[in-house]
Order: C-alpha cells, then sequence, then structure tokens
C-alpha cells in the first residue's frame, strides 16, 4: 500500500463521521481496488422479518469501496 492509500485508509476510517457510525472499515486501497469491511450489528437490518440488511447499509459500503 502506497503513502498515497494509507492516508485514504485513515481518512476514511477516522475522519468520516458517516463510516464512523455504520462501523465501514476502510482496510486497504490501491489501484483499482479497496477492502472494505463492516461487522454487522442488528440496528444495520432493514427488514426484521428475514432479517436482511438495509439496502442503504450496502449502497454506502459500495460508496466507501468506490471513493477509495
Amino acid at each position: 500500500m502506497t503513502h498515497g492509500s494509507r492516508d485514504i485508509v485513515r481518512m476514511m476510517g477516522e475522519h468520516s463521521p458517516f463510516n464512523r457510525l455504520l462501523g465501514i472499515q476502510l482496510e486497504s486501497a490501491g489501484d483499482g481496488h479497496a477492502v472494505v469491511l463492516l461487522p454487522v450489528r442488528q440496528d444495520h437490518v432493514g427488514d426484521p422479518r428475514r432479517p436482511a440488511l438495509h439496502g442503504g447499509v450496502l449502497s454506502s459500503l459500495i460508496d466507501t469501496a468506490g471513493g477509495a
């Protein structure tokens, strides 16, 4: 991971209030790839009948990976 990639990982993990709220962690980023982690919590569930993740949580993961 390059110095610039480390800065992006730190910035998105430490300085993004929304990522902190959801618990999104950017593990690594590089040319054309990103590894994004999310420890799933009960409050991420959108439909308690199935318990499926809310689509907004999934979209946030995609957005964070794309931004990285």
